[in-house]
């Protein structure tokens, strides 16, 4: 299981075995970390695998079991994080932070005993949460959850086996607003029976939900997925992002999927470049989280804005609108320090 150079530059590779790490020692001795490798956020995987089997998805065949940390590894790991004393912000990077209530509790209250002084964010599941457990993670410092939604369509939904209605993600993401956390969620464009009725009901989803970022995924088809045991059933063909099946094909999710920035006015998204990505390391580099959501806010103004200028409609005065957005960004990051 390594790869390593041998004298002449090639790439050689030891014998491929079974091999089973626990989550214990995977826990990293940050404070034997040299300075100059860190910065002011970091990464902490308090689990891997997840209970669940949505149909577009391949993580089960890669991590068929869930398994945790102990909570006393966790609790000195994250010791070791503020005894640093620059990080600022923790992205909990587990395939499903929330998934089990009980050892999510013991999580939160264990933080909040520490009293750890950094916020922090993660992948969360909406049925996962409750009011008791979104007080205790406001109470530890989270700031940001992101929800796999995938699809405000009930058809969708139920064809990814998601478990998820729309009305529970709708609860959990103005659950979250009232204790003061941004939420973002992921969607999935074009997955089979994706019609242009549903995609609108995924639009209608998030802005009448409030939700701050939203993230959309083009469907993509892998015979490692679930879903290709309905390829049949779906009429589904092709591979990877080149695909057709009874309702949609890969090109019609593609533009509407562009449409999108358009259609969403008070949520915002980074593309392809992740919005967690970005969030979390502008939190670590002293951003709040209402200069992070301004500058999404100017970046899809900016977008806009760019579009109409290459339409060629109104240049003079689209030009003047792309310098005052440029502008108004500079202002905002202007004494801050330079994420990169």
């Amino acid at each position: 299981n390594l790869a390593s150079f041998d004298g002449e530059g090639r790439l050689v590779f030891t014998p491929r075995l079974a091999e089973r790490v626990s989550m214990d020692r995977t826990a990293i001795p940050w404070n034997e970390i040299p300075r100059e490798y860190l910065r002011n956020t970091v990464s902490v995987t308090t689990s891997r695998g997840c209970w669940y089997r949505c149909r577009f998805c391949t993580y089960h065949r890669w991590f068929p079991e869930v398994e945790y940390k102990s909570l006393e590894v966790l609790g000195d790991e994250l010791r070791r994080i503020r005894e640093l004393g620059f990080v600022r912000h923790v992205r909990f990077a587990d395939d499903n932070f929330t998934a089990k209530a009980d050892r999510l509790r013991a999580v939160l209250e264990m933080m909040i005993r520490e009293n750890l002084g950094f916020t922090w964010s993660s992948y969360a599941r909406a049925t996962s949460l409750t009011p008791g457990i979104v007080e205790l993670m406001e109470r530890s410092g989270c700031d940001l959850l992101v929800m796999g939604i995938e699809s405000g369509s009930p058809t969708v939904l139920k064809n990814m086996d998601k478990r998820l209605r729309p009305e529970q993600a709708l609860k959990a993401i103005r659950m979250l607003g009232e204790h003061g956390i941004d939420s973002q969620g992921a969607f999935v464009i074009g997955y089979p029976g994706e019609t242009a009725e549903t995609f609108r009901e995924t639009i209608d989803l998030i802005n009448e939900s409030g939700l701050n970022y939203y993230h959309p995924y083009l469907f993509y088809y892998s015979k490692d997925m679930l879903v290709h045991e309905d390829r049949e059933r779906f009429g589904l063909e092709g591979l990877g992002l080149a695909w057709r099946h009874n309702t949609m094909d890969s090109m019609e999710a593609s533009h509407l999927m562009s449409r999108m920035i358009s259609l969403i006015p008070k949520g915002f998204t980074d593309g392809q470049q992740n919005t967690w990505e970005t969030y979390k390391i502008l939190r670590g580099e002293g951003y709040s989280r209402e200069e992070i959501y301004d500058l999404h806010r100017l970046k899809r103004e900016l977008q806009l804005a760019l579009q109409e200028q290459s339409s060629g409609r109104e240049q003079g005065g689209q030009d003047e609108k792309v310098e005052r957005i440029l502008g108004e960004l500079e202002i905002k990051v202007r004494g801050k320090p330079d994420p990169e």
